[in-house]
């Protein structure tokens, strides 16, 4: 009896939790948007290690709250996480072009000089 309920909670728990992953927006290098403009350029101003860095390229997973701040979800690396989080989260924005609550994925690339 309880291993039905044990897969019926983990069936439940799939269904709430795979649209939320659907939902996730990749933007394209060539976006007219102007708060990824600005986003972008936050990130190109922070000091990467790169030398250091064991990896050449990553995923930022954010989205934008009601007071135009960026919020970063989640990145696909450990090892530049806590900098992007540290330089991005909270960060204003002028301009209001990317949708309230909705996450969006930024790729970037680490080149080594």
């Amino acid at each position: 009896m309880n291993i039905k309920k044990i897969v019926f909670s983990l069936i439940i728990a799939v269904a709430f939790i795979a649209p939320n992953f659907a939902n996730v927006n990749p933007i394209d290098g060539n976006s007219k948007s102007k708060a990824l403009d600005e986003i972008k350029e936050i990130i190109q101003d922070i000091n990467f290690e790169v030398s250091e860095l064991t990896i050449d390229k990553a995923k930022v997973f954010f989205m934008v709250n009601s007071y135009n701040e960026v919020i970063v979800v989640q990145t696909s690396s450990d090892e530049v996480d806590r900098i992007i989080k540290n330089n991005l989260n909270y960060k204003t924005l002028e301009n209001r072009d990317l949708l309230v609550n909705k996450v969006y994925t930024l790729p970037i690339r680490f080149e080594k000089k």
